[in-house]
């Protein structure tokens, strides 16, 4: 161990003092010099450098301490490969950065425009869709909604939901309009 000897100097008495002067801008016990957070009274370390601290009753936690990662949406500091904030763990787009939640399970993302530190702009998402909270395969007219005879248009635009030939009648004779069609 190396001591370094200083004077201080009280009044007219000079007092020898055998010891380190510490550096602890935050006074959380952690010399700043180790401390990965200085002056963060709640974090002092952070054992994969991404930034977020590994006390989990801290300010600015990690909640993936032994993975790097840059997410701040859902948790702190995990792997976020599309970078859209939403960790890969809770995006159920982990490779789309404008989708990341799909709350009827489709497979068409919720998200039909994209917001960005409170301005939303009206951008539509990749692959979203029009029918959030129904379960849907139609991809034609509207993407994500109800289509039971599966010809990709949603049931509420099919003239024909029992027949996958047919799903518009233009001219209101009770005839399809596609002239292959049944």
């Amino acid at each position: 161990s190396t001591f370094d000897a200083i004077s201080i100097t009280s009044g007219n008495q000079d007092q020898s003092v055998i010891g380190r002067i510490i550096s602890d801008s935050d006074l959380d016990s952690y010399n700043d010099i180790i401390d990965s957070f200085p002056q963060l009274y709640s974090q002092w370390d952070d054992w994969d450098s991404d930034g977020f601290g590994d006390n989990p009753s801290g300010v600015n936690s990690d909640d993936c301490i032994f993975q790097p990662g840059d997410s701040y949406r859902d948790q702190d500091g995990c792997p976020d490969f599309d970078g859209d904030g939403y960790s890969d763990i809770g995006d159920s787009f982990p490779s789309d950065t404008w989708q990341w939640n799909d709350t009827d399970g489709d497979g068409f993302g919720d998200n039909n425009h994209q917001e960005f530190d409170g301005w939303i702009t009206n951008f539509s998402g990749n692959n979203w869709d029009d029918c959030p909270n129904q379960h849907g395969t139609s991809t034609k007219d509207a993407s994500g909604c109800p289509d039971i005879d599966g010809d990709g248009y949603s049931d509420s635009f099919d003239q024909f939901v029992d027949d996958v030939t047919q799903w518009e009648d233009f001219d209101g004779d009770g005839y399809g309009d596609n002239p292959v069609g049944l």
